[in-house]
């Protein structure tokens, strides 16, 4: 018996270490698993033939089976994907929840940013994966330039970045405005013999005629152009001026706000756009747990956000940024941005 004992220990060995490299490698493998599911769905949304069918298949599986395994970008994207395949499918409200999702998740900003434009600028979201990304590295150029203030040095990177890899995912009208504002760009800085050049390829786009009739002025009377979008087209108005928040509950500043579920009233100076917003965090957790979805008051201006506030804690949210312009009033002027700081007492 004593000889038999060694022998089983023997012949065990394998067996344990076999054992062992299972355990080890499950978790491995049902990560692999995890990943190639997510890059057969990103395939089947980014491709030429979208297969948005297959691709909700491979995601809800994800979901169901394997979302412990992936990191948290890789579990972001899963979610912003399912929400873009609802809202192309025109199921808003089956939508929201997983861009939701998707903003729960606290280590993968440059992901949760699509979730954010997911929730405030769906259509946005949707050509960014329709058209490709030269479509929204455009809206950000546009942004850079007609914003308070300018930053043409960010457009012009933006826009020769569309000009090397997107320009053949742009239509017409969206390729015009590139070498348009490219040369806007050029021109403002002084540059005439830079500008001349990017109006011209401008011009051999033949369907696009309005965005030609900004490139002819570039040609001929280049100061009426940089005028258009330094100063716009028209004195301001009241109704050509962009919104500006006038009061906010709490009030910015504020040190003693009372812990527990409270609604945050923003109002602004004009009629806003009903279902458009941007609540931005100020800095990393600066934002309350949400409860329910942001809505406008009746007046119009005062949009309303219920959330749950801790004890003892600073908050802090961007009303508008220099990345999320959702607030817009009726006419779609974007918002100043606004900083609402506040703080909540002990219980």
């Amino acid at each position: 018996m004593k000889q038999i004992i060694p022998r089983l220990q023997h012949l065990m060995k394998p067996v344990v270490l076999i054992c062992l490299a299972c355990l080890l490698a499950g978790p491995l493998l049902a990560n692999e698993s995890a990943n190639a599911k997510l890059e057969q769905a990103r395939a089947a949304l980014t491709g030429d033939s979208k297969d948005t069918v297959q691709a909700k298949k491979l995601l809800l599986d994800i979901v169901e089976h394997d979302k412990d395994t992936l990191d948290s970008k890789s579990l972001c994207y899963v979610y912003v994907y399912l929400g873009y395949i609802e809202d192309r499918a025109g199921n808003r409200n089956e939508a929201i929840p997983w861009y939701q999702k998707a903003l729960e998740i606290k280590d993968a900003d440059r992901v949760r940013e699509c979730a954010t434009y997911g929730i405030n600028k769906p259509l946005v979201w949707i050509r960014h994966l329709d058209e490709g990304a030269g479509e929204m590295k455009l809206q950000k150029a546009r942004e850079a330039l007609t914003g308070e203030p300018k930053d043409p040095v960010q457009a012009k990177k933006l826009l020769l970045d569309i000009v090397e890899h997107d320009k053949d995912t742009l239509d017409s009208q969206s390729l015009c405005y590139v070498y348009v504002y490219l040369g806007y760009i050029e021109d403002r800085a002084g540059n005439r013999n830079e500008a001349i050049p990017w109006y011209r390829k401008a011009l051999e786009i033949k369907d696009a005629d309005r965005v030609r009739e900004c490139a002819t002025y570039g040609m001929e009377k280049p100061l009426v152009w940089i005028r258009h979008l330094d100063e716009g087209t028209g004195e301001i108005s009241l109704q050509s001026a962009p919104p500006v928040v006038v009061k906010t509950v709490p009030e910015a500043g504020t040190k003693d706000v009372a812990p527990g579920e409270i609604e945050i009233k923003v109002t602004f100076s004009k009629d806003m756009m009903d279902q458009s917003w941007s609540w931005s965090s100020a800095w990393k957790d600066s934002d309350a747990t949400i409860i329910g979805k942001p809505h406008y008051d009746t007046d119009q201006r005062t949009c309303i956000l219920k959330v749950k506030l801790e004890p003892n804690k600073t908050y802090g949210y961007w009303l508008n940024s220099q990345n999320f312009h959702g607030f817009k009033d009726v006419q779609g002027h974007t918002a100043v941005p606004y900083l609402l700081v506040f703080q909540t007492k002990s219980n």
